[in-house]
């Protein structure tokens, strides 16, 4: 019997390390707006959109409500504030990750059994709960001496509960200002505009309607998002020795999994409060008509899978002499059937499951203006795929010296149409290994392991979103003619054909005496062809885009494993080095489009260009800041331009290539050291030859959306700031094509090259050697120190470029472990 338990725990984690515009940078550029009557349009909308806390006073004070000591003096205020701070200190918490583990074995002769029971209890940092239980079963029954009969049960459930909103989750317009206030001092929930302006949503209804106040320091306790999902997979597998060295298996599989997921909105959460009143109708009497019955309001998602895999298999393993033979061949059918469900509940009642009804075919008007329909997220989807394959696996080796390897198998898929010659497609493989070491003539007596290998293969793939007939998916009855409604989901491409990959493996194996130095030297060379991608087509045919097997790429590396016994007494001290090479190249492709634009995006996108990285780092190039006022600068046809939008139009050969933006070198080192019962793990990961794109200040982003970037304290500001900083002037004015090519530009593209200290092992070990009156077999304690940080990297921005997707993300902060493990 071992039991294993252990603890992880970890800090709240780090906001600081957002580069996030300051609350007084911020005002300061709301304030100059105000005065450039930049927020005209919204003050005067008839749409009443939300108006940040600033904007809202000095509007205020512009209309004689509020004096001008009184506004300057809550701004002042407002200054001070910090959004994360409230953030880390009302919503996010340490994690806590426990698990537990059993597992039993036993058995006589002709029986035997295994079992495994498994418990994890995870609590994240924003209080988000997950949960799961494991169960195993194993039996192995040898009725007659040639047959065994193997059965196994794998049950896994698992439960998911939502927790606080995190940061950057809390919508006020498009975004959150940087000085939003939850709560006040005393720590009780304060109002925050949200959706529609708060002075013009609070004077509608002359106070009949519900509650339009949003307090997200709250509001997040009325939302009740969890999911459960059960696994059973039960397996059974009949063994027959027919002779000797040829055995006859039978395997069967049958896999169900289920799913429920609830989102609930009770009756006091902003959004049901909100989604009402909008539907909400003043009658000339006074009296309220609700369109959308008062209430809850529940989204119920619940899923199907089931899967029956059937696999007969001939096996061969027998040696002649210096001849030994093994083989395999055998076939496989597998079916899989998905089904889901999505309902919404209006006027949910969870004390009665009780609900209301609404009417989804009319248009209703809205409190705040206009007419809109009820959403109606009602949807059934089931989908079938089959696969069928055959398969053969046969190596000979000769006086453990020479050996030669090779597999076929061809698979079918439903996927690829109704024609047998198009569902299947042969795949095949061959290997030849040579263990030079066995040779009378090998001398190295100091490299008594020495061992050559390759193998050539061709493989395939499929994209299960493919059909083998144009599909449609029922939509309902139209609002406008009360007519069933469909549209074509996907459609059927005759020409396509599965994805092949063929790929040149070579190797070499070694160990040294005592195996003081081991590892391998491997080399793999792989080639993409017939790969899917999107194809634009003649619009009027009434597609713009179908998939097509367009694309070819080529990869090559190096994998590199060195272990060493450095010291070997009773102090002990190992090392594991891994070191990796990867680079590759697009060999064919039909982009779209090689408008520079589209290759600078935030995230890096295929780039489609011949004889260059998959996905590869582009920018504009870069002439530096215009000293008189400050607007970036790059090159047109050679010359010094500010013609943004010609600039970002040129042909991607005239951007600059930096290189790939995934590590071309990568790899680890750890080191173990021991004494006696204790062991000390230490290791270090790498990534090096590759670029990313950092985030800077977007001024449209600023103005309109809210969001800013600490860059922009450190723009342009005078004449010769040009020699200190890369970051444009603020020219108070939306110029979305200066800010595009600023965030398209070389000066953002950095080295993502860095070395990680991962991780710290400690452990502990004792057994009955060393306590003989241990009522344990033995007994392991250990623990964990991961996610330490960068230890060097090329970059001086201090972005880690492991997390710099997104405004938002949030580097994981250092985790702690616990643990014991048990044997008895």
């Amino acid at each position: 019997m071992d039991f294993n338990t252990f603890l992880t725990t970890s800090p709240k984690p780090d906001l600081n390390y957002l580069k996030v515009i300051s609350s007084t940078d911020f005002i300061d550029v709301e304030q100059e707006l105000f005065k450039k009557n930049f927020y005209n349009t919204d003050i005067n909308s008839s749409s009443h959109p939300v108006l940040s806390p600033v904007v809202d006073l000095l509007n205020k004070e512009k209309k004689g409500l509020l004096s001008h000591e009184t506004v300057q003096k809550e701004i002042e205020r407002l200054k001070g504030i910090d959004s994360r701070d409230q953030f880390k200190r009302y919503m996010y918490q340490p994690l806590e990750n426990r698990q537990y583990s059993l597992s039993l074995a036993g058995g006589a002769p002709q029986f035997s059994w295994t079992s495994s029971l498994g418990y994890d209890d995870n609590t994240g940092n924003l209080g988000e709960n997950y949960q799961r239980m494991n169960l195993r079963f194993q039996n192995n029954w040898q009725p007659l001496k040639n047959l065994m009969l193997n059965t196994g049960i794998f049950f896994t459930h698992s439960a998911t509960r939502n927790g606080r909103n995190a940061y950057g989750s809390i919508i006020m317009k498009t975004n959150a200002v940087p000085y939003m206030e939850m709560a006040d001092a005393n720590g009780n929930a304060l109002i925050v505009s949200k959706s529609v302006e708060q002075g013009y949503k609070s004077g509608l209804g002359n106070g009949k309607l519900l509650d339009w106040n949003y307090y997200p320091l709250t509001d997040w306790q009325h939302f009740s998002g969890t999911g459960r999902s059960s696994e059973i997979i039960l397996n059974a597998e009949l063994n027959y020795k027919i002779l000797k060295g040829l055995e006859a298996d039978i395997k069967y599989q049958y896999q169900r999994t289920t799913g429920l997921s609830n989102s609930l909105y009770d009756e006091e959460s902003y959004y049901v409060r909100d989604y009402v009143n909008r539907f909400t109708v003043i009658n000339s009497n006074g009296s309220l008509t609700y369109n959308v019955p008062k209430g809850s309001i529940l989204d119920k998602t619940t899923s199907q899978l089931l899967i029956n895999n059937f696999r007969g298999q001939l096996n061969f393993n027998r040696g002649f002499g210096k001849h030994q033979v093994s083989a395999i061949a055998g076939g496989e059918v597998r079916d899989a059937n998905s089904q889901s469900a999505n309902t919404r509940y209006y006027g949910y009642d969870p004390n009665n499951l009780s609900f209301g009804t609404v009417d989804f075919k009319n248009k209703y008007p809205l409190i705040t203006g206009g007419t809109s329909f009820i959403d109606n997220l009602n949807a059934l989807r089931e989908t079938n795929n089959r696969f069928v394959s055959v398969y053969a696996n046969a190596a000979y080796t000769f006086d453990n010296r020479y050996t030669i390897s090779g597999s076929a198998r061809r698979d079918a898929s439903n996927l690829f149409g109704l024609k047998t010659n198009d569902q299947w497609n042969p795949f095949w493989s061959a290997g030849l290994s040579w263990n030079v070491s066995n040779e009378k003539f090998y001398p190295l007596k100091w490299l008594p392991e020495l061992k050559l290998r390759g193998s050539y293969g061709y493989n395939g793939n499929i994209n299960p979103a493919m059909v083998a007939v144009t599909t449609m998916s029922i939509l309902g009855v139209s609002t406008y003619t009360q007519e069933q409604m469909a549209r074509f989901d996907n459609y059927y491409n005759p020409q396509l054909r599965w994805e092949t990959v063929r790929m040149i493996n070579a190797g070499l194996d070694f160990s040294t005496r005592n195996n003081r130095i081991s590892g391998y030297v491997e080399y793999f060379r792989k080639k993409g062809e017939n790969l899917f991608g999107q194809v634009p087509l003649d619009y009027t045919i009434g597609l713009t885009s179908l998939i097509w097997n367009v694309a070819g790429i080529e990869g090559n590396g190096i994998d590199v494993e060195l272990r060493t016994i450095n010291i070997n007494k009773a102090f002990r001290w190992q090392t594991t080095a891994n070191f990796s090479t990867y680079k590759d190249k697009v060999t064919k492709y039909y982009p779209s489009s090689t408008i520079a634009r589209n290759f600078v995006l935030s995230s890096v996108p295929i780039s489609g260009i011949e004889g260059l990285p998959v996905y590869s780092i582009f920018a504009y190039q870069w002439a530096g800041l215009d000293p008189q006022n400050g607007d970036p600068r790059g090159y047109l046809n050679g010359e010094v331009s500010k013609d943004y939008a010609k600039m970002m139009g040129v042909d991607v050969k005239d951007l600059q290539y930096f290189g790939s933006a995934i590590p071309t070198v990568y790899g680890s080192l750890t080191n173990t050291f021991s004494y006696k019962q204790f062991t000390l793990d230490v290791g270090i990961t790498y990534k090096l030859g590759y670029y990313f794109r950092r985030p800077s200040i977007n001024y449209t982003s600023l103005f309109k959306d809210w969001v800013g970037h600490s860059d922009y304290a450190l723009r342009w500001q005078k004449p010769g700031d040009e020699a200190l900083t890369d970051v444009p002037s603020n020219q108070y004015q939306t110029n979305s094509n200066r800010d595009a090519f600023y965030a398209g530009s070389a000066a953002l593209i950095e080295k993502g090259d860095h070395i990680r200290l991962q991780y710290i092992n400690l452990g502990y070990e004792i057994s009955k050697k060393q306590w003989q009156q241990m009522p344990l077999k033995a007994l392991q304690l250990y623990a964990n120190i991961s996610n330490l940080g960068i230890l060097w990297q090329e970059s001086k921005s201090g972005i880690d470029p492991d997390f710099n997707l997104g405004s938002y993300v949030v580097k994981p902060p250092v985790m702690y472990t616990l643990g014991l493990k048990a044997k008895f």
